[in-house]
């Protein structure tokens, strides 16, 4: 069985082969084919949202400039290696969906089965893209320590971003022509330190009643680019300034996206929108961080 799943210019959904005979379990497969431009060595012009001058408990976006650094001739080729491991090892293995119905049959007499869920990163040229990533290499300057690393799904020099840059325009904005921007060592692990409420109760190794988070920016971002949002943003809001919360509890902070590494069941929704807009399965779906039992 070898299912293409149309319908979503942001990724191509594919079921896989039977993989698990005894388990009943194929892999859903989102195969985002990837364009990563390696910014030019200079000044790389950017807004940040800041605290206004003399008003500190306001915030507004304002101009700031970091310089790219000059990056090694195999430094493309060598981060390429990178992302695709890294979004390998965070997402893959780690969520499943497990067929919620009283029957195991189709209408049309094919069987049921278990989801895995799976991506995969394809390198393509930019006009085949539909992730165009931005790479800045070692940045300096006073900017750098205010870049944020970002994903916002954009539009040019995609298949059918033209559709959604007719709609940026016809609302006075601007196209985007990329979907991500990432540093050099955004593939590593870092540490965040921030509050949790249960601090004090959690062996919390930080002063001031902080606790110590390992998160890859990549990973979280690329959570962002299959449409998930922050771990307690409001409904249907992905990536807003507005919406970047991370929760209050060491538990929901550890949570991909939140400021931590751990897949959450609330991680399947892109699988499951894809399963659903196709009609494949049951009306239900049990999202699972662990693999289902062979049944």
């Amino acid at each position: 069985m070898t299912d293409i799943i149309e319908g979503r210019d942001d990724f191509d959904s594919v079921l896989g082969r039977l993989d698990n005979p005894v388990g009943g379990t194929i892999a859903l497969t989102l195969t985002v084919k990837t364009y990563i431009q390696l910014v030019a060595p200079g000044s790389f012009h950017f807004e940040a949202t800041l605290p206004v001058p003399g008003n500190p408990s306001q915030t507004s976006l304002q101009p700031q400039t970091l310089t790219v650094s000059q990056a090694p001739p195999d430094a493309l080729s060598q981060f390429q290696q990178r992302f695709a491991d890294t979004i390998d090892h965070a997402w893959n293995g780690k969520l499943w969906l497990v067929h919620g119905g009283t029957t195991r049959q189709r209408s049309d007499g094919s069987r049921i089965y278990n989801v895995r869920c799976r991506v995969r990163i394809q390198y393509v040229s930019q006009p085949e893209a539909q992730l165009i990533m931005q790479l800045l290499w070692q940045p300096t300057g006073n900017g750098a320590t205010t870049f944020r690393q970002n994903c916002h799904r954009g539009g040019i020099g995609r298949p059918h971003g033209g559709i959604r840059d007719a709609l940026r325009n016809a609302m006075g904005l601007n196209a985007n022509p990329r979907d991500m921007q990432l540093l050099d060592d955004s593939c590593g692990e870092r540490t965040l330190h921030f509050p949790a409420s249960d601090c004090s109760t959690n062996g919390c190794t930080h002063a001031a009643g902080r606790h110590p988070f390992q998160q890859c920016v990549a990973a979280h971002e690329f959570g962002h680019y299959l449409g998930l949002p922050h771990a307690c943003a409001a409904a249907g809001v992905v990536n807003s300034t507005a919406q970047y919360c991370i929760g209050n509890t060491i538990a929901s902070m550890e949570d991909q996206m939140a400021v931590g590494n751990t897949k959450s069941i609330a991680h399947t929704a892109p699988w499951l929108a894809r399963l659903r807009e196709h009609g494949y399965g049951p009306r239900t779906w049990s999202p699972r961080t662990t693999a289902p039992p062979n049944t």
